[in-house]
């Protein structure tokens, strides 16, 4: 996540502004239908593993998890006019993997984590951050809100980056490990498959709010984990739609992954849900 900064053009966020709700609204019509094609398997009630309560990690664990949804929600409550739906699709206690799609490079984070019903980890990478000190803090911040880190390769060729390219296998393999534990400890973490956010201090990749095909990775992590686990891993779409400072998230059913059908199915099933709940059908 990088610093603040106002979003371009018509996403410029505006304190007293009327917004624009009826562009939201369309967008965001289609929020609980249901995909017949996605059904993956059907998500039974995960039995208790580990805590998923905030007292995880003891007080230390407690007061983090309190001061990220405290600060989460300040965010929000002072930058964004936040709808929110399908709270019930989260499962309410037990590991659960949140697919994501990716809008703002501060916004996406803050709301999930505001919004969701029980604490949410995110997933989160690090490779724009420059020099040494901001590298250390960063890790430190992260290593504290026990959010996994990994490094995206392809933009570790900048020059003035804190981090090497031979860095990138050892940190995918320690932030993989690290969302295994988290899942393991019967904890809800959040993935954004799609890498880069449409609206970013930073370069990317990205052309127009579509999105970007989804990395299988997190399909990856689910199966690994039902595996290690002997439970399926709950999956949860989850779909934004921007509007000025109007945002809609949309939790949807939570899926599981079928080892029959591999990862590629649960990655373009989950692609597909969060295309839907993000309003963007229409839009391919």
């Amino acid at each position: 996540m990088g610093p603040l900064h106002r979003l371009p053009g018509q996403h410029r966020l505006r304190r007293g502004a009327r917004p624009e709700r009826r562009a939201l609204a369309s967008r965001a019509g289609g929020l609980h239908r249901r995909s017949s094609s996605c059904r993956l398997g059907a998500p039974r009630r995960p039995p208790a593993i580990g805590s998923a309560s905030p007292a995880s990690g003891g007080d230390v664990g407690r007061i983090a998890t309190t001061a990220l949804r405290l600060g989460a929600r300040a965010v929000v409550a002072g930058r964004l006019e936040a709808r929110v739906e399908g709270r019930e699709h989260f499962p309410p206690r037990g590991p659960v993997l949140v697919v994501a799609r990716h809008y703002h490079h501060l916004y996406d984070g803050c709301l999930l984590v505001a919004a969701a019903p029980r604490p949410l980890r995110l997933m989160v990478a690090l490779d724009w951050v420059g020099g040494p000190w901001s590298r250390r803090g960063w890790e430190a911040l992260c290593a504290w809100a026990k959010w996994p880190v990994v490094l995206r390769a392809e933009r570790l060729s900048v020059p003035a980056g804190a981090y090497r390219p031979e860095e990138a296998s050892r940190y995918l393999r320690r932030g993989f490990d690290a969302a295994l534990a988290l899942l393991a400890a019967g904890e809800a973490l959040a993935v954004f498959p799609e890498a880069y956010p449409v609206v970013d201090p930073n370069p990317t990749p990205r052309r127009g709010e579509t999105l970007l095909p989804f990395r299988r990775g997190f399909a990856s992590l689910a199966m690994l984990a039902s595996r290690r686990l002997g439970i399926p891993i709950p999956v949860v779409p989850a779909g934004l739609a921007y509007d000025g400072r109007c945002v809609s998230l949309a939790f949807g059913s939570p899926l599981t992954a079928d080892p029959a059908a591999g990862a590629s199915a649960l990655v373009g099933c989950m692609e597909a849900e969060v295309r839907r709940l993000s309003g963007l059908e229409a839009r391919r």
